[in-house]
């Protein structure tokens, strides 16, 4: 393994460029999180129709190629380039033209890989007579022999070294690391931003078994692996989350390796639904939500997880045959032939379709809800407690979305309940859809909330053996 630096911000620095065999001088800007810019001192018109732009620091001699350009526009004496992903070329020693660089494979870490490969490949110090040996004691399977084919022809393999770090007294302590970091292989040479399409697939699936939005700090390729034929340090375009949150323990986590049974099954399968916006969407909302500082703003985090669950909804295509008379479809057919209006025959539709409050009960039973969460709280009736959840959450949402008013039965219900109860709601959903079985997520939601001792409103989490 390679190592290179985790990313740091590069404000304005001042390269020549070459575009259509004239030297221009810019600006590069990458920050982490933000829009990327090359700003370019040109007055006029400027035509580019390079895929990528190859840009010599002055002060340092690097090589910077700005990747998957998305626009260009003009400034007083500037044209701003605004791309995605930035790649550094790392010790070339000899007069390279970087035009169209293309992939074979792909190394990148992030920042809580180890929470999310826990207990595979950990390192032990053993004492013996006159020293210590530190020894590698593999749990279960061996992290080199992960590997898993994934669709369009990837595959992806958890890899590990170790290196050890030493000051420079002979009789300095010696650190021993133990590196993690995956590794993505494509068939055939593909581009970067073909790349990243992938990438980042893979990165929101580790963010929502985390909890929360992973970065990656660490991405090259490898000389052998890649169409330059040099080693190369990539900058990719991220979301960059709010706050940044520390793993507390095992139990904090919505799913790591250990929870599947099949993880390729699992990460094709979840590769594949990403195609689909809708539940992209869904998942992109949820990691929203645990962003924020719910103590603070439950509204906003609440209003998060709705929009989040009516995309889940949509996604599934949840919805009920409702039955209508034949005297109410005679009457929707003459409005509808009278007006010719779109607006009044979308209100006319509604008559038909199926109510946000029947979506989510009818989501609740697909995934089998009282079998993973205890609604019979206070020897209290099952179904009155989650009909009563469901209500709060219909009703709240019009409350906060349609600036209506709650009910007197409202006034003891803590927006903070209703907020945590979606929560939860929302990571049973996520379960089933990345295809754990029911009794594993019975198992997984309890481990997550049954240790905090925190008794919610509306339901309890089953007692279960780890």
């Amino acid at each position: 393994m390679n190592t290179v630096n985790t990313y740091q911000n590069i404000e304005k620095l001042c390269c020549i460029i070459t575009i259509n065999e004239i030297a221009y001088k810019a600006y590069l800007s990458y920050k982490l999180g933000c829009i990327n810019f090359l700003s370019i001192k040109h007055v006029g018109e400027l035509e580019i129709n390079a895929k990528n732009i190859e840009c010599h620091v002055i002060s340092t001699n690097e090589i910077f190629i700005i990747d998957d350009i998305i626009s260009i526009e003009p400034e007083i004496g500037f044209k701003n380039v605004k791309f995605k992903n930035l790649i550094k070329v790392d010790y070339c020693f000899d007069k390279k033209v970087f035009s169209d660089i293309k992939f074979k494979k792909i190394n990148f870490t992030f920042d809580k890989i180890n929470e999310f490969l826990a207990g595979l490949s950990i390192l032990e110090s053993k004492k013996n007579k006159n020293s210590y040996t530190i020894v590698q004691k593999n749990c279960r399977r061996r992290i080199n022999n992960l590997q898993f084919p994934l669709p369009n022809n990837f595959v992806l393999s958890f890899c590990q070294n170790q290196t050890q770090d030493k000051e420079g007294k002979p009789t300095s302590k010696i650190a021993i690391n133990l590196n993690k970091w995956i590794e993505l292989e494509s068939e055939k040479e593909i581009t970067l931003s073909e790349f990243m399409l992938y990438i980042d697939k893979l990165i929101l699936f580790f963010s929502v078994g985390l909890k929360q939005r992973v970065i990656i700090d660490k991405m090259w390729s490898s000389s052998n692996f890649n169409s330059s034929s040099t080693q190369l340090i990539l900058y990719p375009s991220q979301i960059k989350p709010i706050q940044e949150k520390s793993v507390d323990s095992i139990f904090s986590i919505l799913y790591c390796w250990r929870n599947f049974k099949n993880l390729e099954k699992i990460l094709s399968d979840f590769v594949l639904n990403t195609d689909n916006e809708k539940f992209e969407i869904f998942l992109q909302l949820y990691l929203r939500a645990t962003d924020y500082n719910m103590d603070y703003i439950p509204q906003i985090t609440f209003l998060t997880l709705t929009q989040g669950l009516e995309s889940y909804l949509n996604f599934k295509g949840i919805k009920s045959k409702k039955n209508t008379t034949a005297k109410l479809d005679k009457i929707i057919t003459e409005i509808n032939n009278k007006y010719n209006d779109e607006r009044i025959a979308n209100a006319l539709k509604s008559l038909k379709s199926t109510s946000f409050f029947t979506k989510i009960q009818l989501a609740c039973k697909q995934v089998k809800i009282t079998k993973i969460l205890d609604f019979s709280k206070d020897n209290s009736d099952i179904d009155e407690n989650l009909l009563k959840l469901i209500t709060d959450i219909k009703d709240f949402r019009v409350y906060f979305t349609h600036y209506g008013t709650l009910n007197k039965k409202h006034l003891n219900t803590s927006i903070k309940d209703v907020e945590f109860a979606l929560k939860v709601l929302s990571e049973i959903f996520i379960l089933d859809l990345i295809g754990i079985n029911t009794k594993d997520i019975k198992t997984i939601i309890a481990n997550n909330y049954s240790f905090l001792d925190y008794q919610n409103f509306y339901f309890k989490t089953y007692s279960t053996k780890l």
